[in-house]
């Protein structure tokens, strides 16, 4: 397609253009950048885990750690990898590069997945029941593309462009009542193609594993024929993020977490609540709609040695709008976790959380922190 092709071309320039000033900046005559030796690695390891989400699965990740110059105050780059299979016979391959340029005024970001899913839906709204009949079918793949550079419209670390692609086929709706004939809005599949702006401020100390400062991030994304897609529709995202220290390797980190769908978004682009990263213990997706509000706190610990210790609470809901949420429906979660630091250098843990929630709980592994 014409406009996938013109976004790898504008891709590849960018990102010719940060290392041309990365190589300026770290000319010898710019005698204000500090430079050090940065640490490099690669590690794998095998897992097994169980969600609600996948079941038990099994599968192998890695990560990759690098720099793209000596400048000390650079955070680090990354590419990781990871694929699994689990019992109900789906499976997910994911690949998300992420590269850092020139004092961190450059930024770019790349996620694509494919995956076969046997996936739940309940219907849109915060009160949906249980039928018993939420199981369908279905293969993904999806592109995620984000570019940042220095702002040009508003006062940010970064302002940037943002590219979402995903394809969905609901090979098999089974019984679920919302993916027949007459289903939402999306229950027959298709195509999803958008293109947005991001503005981001990162003041955090650390990029894995935060002890302190803060992050910001707004974004939206318009969906549209223009760009290839069959569904017509906008997204905003609004994640704001801060890192207290409360002493010696205990950390607060709180989030707050916005998003919302406006027009005819297909129902697996609508806001989610659940998963893996926010509102843990709930089944990701047991509640959609347009609109999706959410805060979390999480409490950190090193123990000793590479282990560590979390516990954190979160409450959201969805709701038609952002004007439509009703404080006597919101959700609450809470749980706790382990952490082994699977990268010393880098500080990068790996993490299994166990969240609860009402009549729900999941168990959830992942490499980094929640958030």
């Amino acid at each position: 397609m014409w406009y996938l092709r013109l976004i790898t071309v504008v891709a590849f320039l960018w990102m010719a253009t940060a290392v041309v000033a990365e190589s300026n900046e770290s000319a010898p005559a710019d005698t204000t950048i500090t430079t050090k030796h940065h640490h490099k690695s690669i590690k794998a390891f095998p897992y097994a885990y169980y969600t609600p989400e996948t079941e038990f699965a099994v599968g192998v990740g890695g990560i990759a750690t690098f720099y793209t110059s000596d400048d000390v105050e650079l955070r680090p780059s990354k590419i990781t990898l990871s694929g699994y299979y689990t019992t109900n016979e789906q499976y997910k391959v994911t690949l998300n590069p992420e590269f850092y340029f020139s004092r961190n005024r450059y930024f770019t970001g790349l996620k694509l997945t494919f995956g076969h899913f046997v996936d739940k839906f309940w219907g849109v709204g915060n009160d949906t029941p249980e039928l018993g009949t939420e199981r369908y079918v279905a293969d993904r793949y999806g592109i995620e593309l984000n570019m940042e550079t220095p702002p040009l419209f508003f006062v940010s670390d970064r302002s940037g462009i943002v590219y979402d692609f995903e394809y969905s086929e609901i090979v098999d709706p089974e019984d679920n009542p919302y993916l027949g004939e007459d289903g939402v809005i999306g229950s027959e599949g298709g195509l999803v193609s958008g293109l947005g702006a991001s503005w981001v401020w990162d003041r955090r100390d650390h990029s894995f594993y935060p002890t302190k400062g803060d992050y910001h991030q707004f974004s939206t994304v318009v969906y549209t024929s223009a760009v290839g897609s069959e569904y017509t529709f906008w997204t905003f995202v609004h994640d704001d993020r801060r890192y207290i220290t409360l002493g010696k390797d205990k950390v607060l980190a709180l989030q707050f977490y916005i998003t919302m769908a406006v027009g005819d978004a297909p129902f697996n682009k609508l806001p989610a609540l659940g998963g893996q990263n926010r509102m843990r213990g709930f089944y990701e997706g047991r509640y959609r709609d347009h609109a999706y509000l959410m805060g979390q706190a999480e409490y950190r610990h090193v123990l000793s040695g590479r282990w560590g210790f979390v516990a954190f609470a979160a409450i959201g809901d969805v709701a038609p709008d952002i004007t439509k949420f009703h404080g006597s429906s919101f959700k609450f979660a809470g749980g706790a976790g382990l952490r082994f630091l699977f990268d010393k250098e880098e500080k990068v843990n790996l993490r299994i959380d166990f969240g609860v929630g009402k009549d729900t709980s999941g168990v959830y592994f992942g490499l980094e922190e929640a958030f």
